[in-house]
């Protein structure tokens, strides 16, 4: 499955090439970086089962008793309206005494204020959110605000302060969602969702950089296609998880405290080398060089790698010409950069709108919620491989275009065409992975010249100044 390179451990290996073998320290990196995704993708889908509608009723004090009952013998049968009070017939209710029947009511109907609901599995009916559909909306518009704003923050702070801080923060942090459990209004919830998705969804940032830049030319697609498996399972995860323990407060703590073992990632997770050099820290980084060569085992002389000072270190990895640093104002100064910015944000926008939109509607189709949402999380498991095949055969730019029309038709033909639902989420799956290689075009390897610290390429300020 991994492309290893067995050259620096038969002959003798060069330090300009410890970055470019793969072996154990790098499959140990991955599954480090790619645990945090998964629950971070379980928490980022976690309202679509917390905070599904409940069957509910309107109270009827006239004939509810004290501990009422959703499932009830005399609610009107032709009263459909979940969201309206049915009018009891006075006349028929005072010859009836405190009994009522379906027969008790009449055929108007007034406003209601107060609901019975069917059980308490969810915060529908905990935060009494009934006929308030909007209210029901704005939790997930609110988590992926503050996941968007995540994201944001966390590739400053991954140039910062370093890869390994930032997924250690974030990836603790999820343990901020056990606190919605004790939310008792409906403000105090959306405000904590708001900051567990604003805390943890950079591991999503963080973790792809760090995957990309420990890994060599040849497998950086097969980090970003595992990145992505690592995310769906953990939705196919919280789908079964859903399936066993309904009730939302036990699953909230199910999928959030188990993060607080995330802590262990300070002594396990070793910084990126390539930001390491990047930003002059000279002895960690030749540190983290000493380990690969342990790890993986590779045939360098441990003297060669001591005697580099920082200088030596930029000129090994071709990593000196990135001396200047490169803001916002230089994406807007250079067209070529703010052609593949605007792209790659259509791109992604447009395919998370799908992505999304598709999997949290199918909880709706018809069967069991939980199975539906596991198998539209499953599928997006081929498209992975697909796309990464077309890509490596043909490029990027014909997959794209194909995987848009493709998503398209098929969401098109979902509306008159019945069990396509399978096609469109593997589309959907497919345009993921290409959106996210819009963002990371193909480039020799992270931390060259011309490259940010992050690894994506940005164009010479020659080749800006010729546009210009």
């Amino acid at each position: 499955m991994f492309k290893k390179s067995k050259q620096c451990k038969d002959e003798q290996c060069g330090v300009s090439n410890i970055l470019e073998t793969f072996g154990k320290y790098q499959i140990l990196q991955y599954l480090y970086a790619c645990l945090p995704a998964m629950f971070v993708s379980m928490m980022n889908v976690n309202y679509i089962f917390v905070a599904g509608e409940v069957n509910h009723r309107c109270r009827i004090p006239e004939c509810d008793s004290s501990t009422p009952k959703f499932e009830v013998p005399w609610w009107p049968t032709t009263h459909v309206d979940n969201c309206a009070k049915p009018v009891l017939n006075t006349t028929i209710a005072q010859q009836q005494g405190d009994f009522c029947t379906n027969n008790s009511f009449t055929v108007a109907v007034d406003e209601c204020r107060d609901w019975i609901y069917e059980n308490n599995n969810t915060v529908y009916s905990t935060l009494n959110l009934a006929c308030q559909p909007w209210k029901v909306s704005l939790i997930g518009a609110i988590h992926n605000i503050g996941m968007a704003l995540a994201m944001l923050v966390a590739g400053w702070m991954a140039d910062t302060i370093g890869r390994k801080p930032t997924i250690v923060i974030c990836s603790v942090a999820c343990c901020i969602g056990n606190f919605k459990t004790l939310a008792n209004s409906y403000p105090v919830y959306i405000g904590l969702e708001f900051l567990e998705s604003a805390l943890s969804g950079g591991v999503y940032t963080a973790g792809s950089v760090i995957m990309i830049e420990i890994g060599n030319k040849k497998n950086r697609m097969l980090a970003g296609v595992l990145f992505a498996y690592a995310i769906y399972m953990g939705e196919a995860v919280f789908a079964v998880i859903a399936m066993l323990v309904p009730y939302w407060k036990t699953l909230i703590h199910i999928i959030c405290s188990p993060t607080i073992l995330f802590l262990s990632y300070i002594f396990l997770v070793r910084e990126s080398p390539r930001w390491q050099i990047l930003t002059g820290r000279a002895i960690p980084a030749k540190d983290t060089l000493k380990l690969i060569v342990k790890t993986n085992k590779l045939n360098t002389n441990i003297d060669d790698i001591d005697h580099l000072d920082e200088e030596k270190l930029k000129v090994t990895f071709n990593m000196e010409g990135n001396s200047t640093t490169e803001g916002f104002r230089e994406v807007f100064r250079c067209k070529e950069v703010l052609k593949r910015f605007l792209v790659a944000t259509v791109c992604r926008f447009t395919v998370t709108f799908i992505y999304y939109g598709l999997i949290i509607n199918s909880v709706w189709l018809p069967g069991n919620k939980y199975t539906n949402f596991l198998l539209a999380a499953i599928m997006s498991f081929p498209g992975e491989l697909i796309s990464m095949y077309l890509m490596n055969k043909i490029g990027r730019k014909k997959p794209l275009i194909c995987g848009y029309l493709l998503c398209g038709i098929s969401c098109v033909a979902c509306g008159v065409v019945p069990g396509c639902n399978c096609i469109t989420s593997s589309g959907a799956g497919l345009l993921r992975l290409h959106s996210r290689r819009r963002q990371l075009p193909p480039h020799p390897h992270a931390g060259d010249q011309g490259l940010a610290p992050h690894g994506h390429h940005r164009p010479s300020g020659e080749e800006c100044s010729r546009q210009s």
